[in-house]
Parts: C-alpha cells; sequence; structure tokens
C-alpha cells in the first residue's frame, strides 16, 4: 500500500443513546483504497468523550461527530445522540382546577433519566374524578380532588386535579312561601347552586322586596297593611324569589 490517504470511520452515520457507549473503529486507506495495517489513531468528539474510539455519549440529545485522525489525514463519522429508555413522565398542567362537568385539556411527555424529552410515545390516560380520553378531561359534575395519570409501559405520572362548584345558576330562598303578620320581622336565607345542584357558599345577595323592607342581610320587616307581594335575591343575572302573604296582626284594639 501507498502513503496514508484517508480515514474510514465506522458506523457512520451512527446513533447512541443518552450517557450510553458505542465503539467506533477507523479504517486507513491509501489513494487507491489499498488498507494500511498498523496505523495509529487519535480520537476526538464533540457529543462526549472517546478513547480507543468507544464513545461515551454526552447526557443531553444532540447531533455531534467523532473523528479518528493520523497526522494531517482525518476520517470521520456523523453521530446523533437520543434520548435514552422511559425514566419518568410530566402531567401538565399540575395542579390543575375546572368546573364541574367542565372540561380540560392535559398534556404528558416522557423523558429519560437525564431530562431528555422522548417523542413517539403511545400514553393511557385514566383518572378518577370524571373521564379522560387522550388528555382531554370532562370532570365529575360533583366536587371533589383527585388525579389524571397518564401511563406508558411500566412508567406512570399523575397530576392532581381539584373540582370546583360551577358558576352560580339558582338562588333558592327560605322560607318560602311566607304567611306573616303586618309589621313583623322574618328572617330569609339564601341558598345557592350550580347547574349541577351543588351548594355555593359565600354568594353575595342583593335584597329587594315590595312588601316591606329588607336590609343587606335578609331580615325582612313586613309592610303594616296586608297585601301579597314578594322577596328578591339577586347575584348577577340570577335572582331567587320567595312570595310573601302579609296579613292582619293580632287583635290589638276596637273601634266602636
Amino acid at each position: 500500500p501507498g502513503p496514508l490517504d484517508h480515514i474510514s470511520v465506522s458506523p457512520d452515520p451512527a446513533s447512541v443513546a443518552a450517557g450510553g457507549t458505542l465503539l467506533f473503529t477507523a479504517t486507513a486507506y491509501d489513494q487507491y483504497g489499498n488498507i494500511l495495517a498498523g496505523v495509529q489513531f487519535s480520537w476526538t468528539a464533540d457529543i462526549g468523550s472517546v478513547a480507543g474510539g468507544l464513545l461515551t455519549a454526552q447526557t443531553s440529545a444532540g447531533a455531534g461527530t467523532v473523528w479518528a485522525t493520523n497526522g494531517t489525514v482525518t476520517g470521520s463519522a456523523a453521530v446523533t445522540i437520543v434520548p435514552g429508555p422511559l425514566d419518568y413522565i410530566l402531567v401538565a398542567p399540575n395542579p390543575a382546577t375546572v368546573r364541574v362537568g367542565e372540561s380540560l385539556l392535559f398534556e404528558a411527555t416522557g423523558y429519560d433519566q437525564y431530562g431528555n424529552a422522548i417523542t413517539g410515545l403511545g400514553f393511557t390516560w385514566t383518572t378518577d374524578v370524571g373521564a379522560v380520553s387522550d388528555g382531554l378531561l370532562t370532570a365529575q359534575t360533583v366536587p371533589g380532588t383527585g388525579t389524571v395519570t397518564v401511563t406508558s409501559g411500566s412508567v406512570s405520572g399523575s397530576a392532581n386535579i381539584t373540582v370546583q362548584v360551577g358558576q352560580l345558576f339558582q338562588i333558592i330562598l327560605i322560607p318560602d312561601p311566607l304567611d306573616i303578620a303586618a309589621g313583623t320581622p322574618q328572617m330569609f336565607f339564601p341558598l345557592a347552586y350550580d347547574v349541577y345542584g351543588n351548594s355555593i357558599s359565600g354568594v353575595g345577595i342583593v335584597w329587594a322586596t315590595d312588601v316591606g323592607t329588607i336590609d343587606s342581610a335578609g331580615l325582612y320587616l313586613a309592610q303594616t297593611v296586608p297585601g301579597s307581594g314578594t322577596v328578591t335575591a339577586t347575584n348577577g343575572t340570577v335572582t331567587g324569589t320567595a312570595s310573601v302573604n302579609v296579613i292582619p296582626g293580632p287583635l290589638d284594639h276596637i273601634i266602636v
């Protein structure tokens, strides 16, 4: 064989898992493709460390090169560092809040032990607070807490979920109906519910009546003459109504 002309490095191209190892070999040739035996090589890489042709890949996914050099002649192989085996799964958003009966989309991403994202994984979704398909949660119709869980093989990840009461749908007043003596006080209590009948606490109420007076706490005072009307409790566009019948009070005096 003639003088060294070029060097071939194999495998080329190559793929190796993050943090993994792969052995490369180099072969020297003269200009006519004859193999030169006994040639020594100096190894370098920009995607990990290499000694004697054995590459120890970096822990982050990426692409680079392994070189084998003798004198002024260099050969190279293209290397792709791919994520390693699935180590853990993250589900987002986490934690999450959703109203009863509403939907929320979750996303799952799998990672190797070095935090490299893995694409193309198949996931199985489950939940204990509703129904979930392909990451889309439809929340149960009662408030509660639970999880959305995603599994790939033997690896699982989860997100914590709080299912809250829905928006105000109905206000019911107690008592309703009310027969009350003229000039008598009566406390009204508003009960607020969402569309699924879940009780909502802390709802602000604007009170009104056409058969007496009522204060901001719901304390009603009947007018002093008999008549029929209503007491209303309003929050935004939602109003609850109680029927009120003001009747004469106990005998107080007689006019002759």
